[in-house]
């Protein structure tokens, strides 16, 4: 028999995320040491969302990542940045963990692809304050295509 999670993983069709590889160890200690009020089980949660491990997570990434490890560098990073813009909460995280799968270089590119009304910096950081999900948005279709291109979970559009 397996185990509660492990069951309802193969039932989804997904695994588990491998949680004792040395690169997802040194990922969840960035997170530990970076992310104010972070726990052990918070730093899994975080990465299995950030790395396309969760079914939720998959429609976030699509097919640019693909149940992934984290890289402990990168991890770093995107911890750093999040310190430098007191965004290092758990509160915010927990509201968007994919954030801890994205690179520093999303961040700006997501920045220069936002609505008109959201360029000025303290208005774009204080949108993302409130709603931490726009900081994955870096893309924008009726810009770009004048249509919908399917692409709805990184869109400034939805």
């Amino acid at each position: 028999r397996r185990p509660g999670g492990a069951r309802r993983a193969a039932a989804a069709g997904t695994v588990d995320p491998p949680t004792t590889a040395p690169e997802w160890s040194a990922s969840a200690e960035r997170l530990l040491g970076g992310v104010e009020g972070c726990t052990p089980e918070d730093a899994n949660d975080w990465l299995a969302a950030g790395f396309a491990w969760t079914r939720k997570s998959a429609r976030f990434w699509r097919t640019s990542k693909k149940q992934a490890l984290p890289s402990p560098e990168s991890v770093g990073k995107v911890v750093e940045w999040l310190k430098s813009h007191d965004l290092a909460r758990k509160a915010w995280v927990a509201k968007f963990p994919e954030v801890v799968g994205l690179d520093v270089a999303d961040f700006e590119s997501g920045r220069s692809t936002a609505p008109s009304y959201l360029k000025a910096e303290d208005v774009y950081f204080k949108a993302i304050k409130a709603n931490p999900q726009l900081l994955g948005k870096n893309y924008d279709c009726l810009d770009e295509n004048e249509s919908c291109q399917g692409q709805c979970s990184r869109c400034w559009n939805t």
